[in-house]
């Protein structure tokens, strides 16, 4: 598997809120190793996950790549399931990182989405409907999703899966959500 990030040329990157080396390759380990869990379909998947949060957080990863990490180990192969199937028995793990992360944490989210759905593009047709979805669970505010959308409230622009390419095809997608929200 390759990463879909615009980091293939970079053999490093940078956190803003603390210094890290960051290697491609670790990544992809780290997102094959939740595929895994979530392919043998364990049941004991919660302290599988809670193994690979460890092992991230051993390597010093910036919280904003825990989320990548996940999105794209929980949901690798989209052609045959939707998003959904396994977001609801997974939401938690992600409650609990947005907890640990506080504000930051909704943030680095909606970055790891722009960059899964432009990257699994089966799913990106569910991207309207889970921001939706999200909203009703009251993970974003219908206030804080207009004004990213308006680009009023900015993401982190230091944050090492930031970018403002992504962001804007992601806009793109959410059309119906803003409109409808609007």
């Amino acid at each position: 598997m390759s990463l879909p990030l615009i980091f293939y040329d970079y053999s490093f990157l940078i956190s803003d809120r603390f210094p890290i080396f960051i290697d491609t390759y670790f990544l992809e380990k780290a997102i094959e190793s939740v595929t895994v869990l979530v392919k043998t379909a364990d049941q004991d998947i919660r302290k599988g996950l809670q193994k690979v949060r460890q092992q991230l957080d051993k390597q010093n990863i910036a919280p904003e790549y825990k989320y990548y990490v996940y999105l794209f180990g929980l949901f690798p192969d989209q052609k045959t399931r939707c998003i959904f199937d396994y977001w609801k028995p997974n939401q938690d793990h992600f409650v609990r990182m947005i907890k640990m992360d506080k504000e930051l944490g909704l943030d680095y989210l909606l970055q790891a989405f722009a960059h899964f759905f432009e990257a699994q593009e089966d799913q990106r047709k569910f991207a309207p409907s889970m921001l939706k979805y999200l909203i009703d669970l009251e993970f974003y505010t219908e206030d804080l999703f207009i004004n990213w959308y308006e680009g009023k409230h900015k993401l982190p622009s230091g944050s090492g899966i930031s970018s403002s390419d992504q962001e804007d095809k992601f806009r793109v997608t959410l059309k119906d959500v803003y409109v409808y929200f609007r």
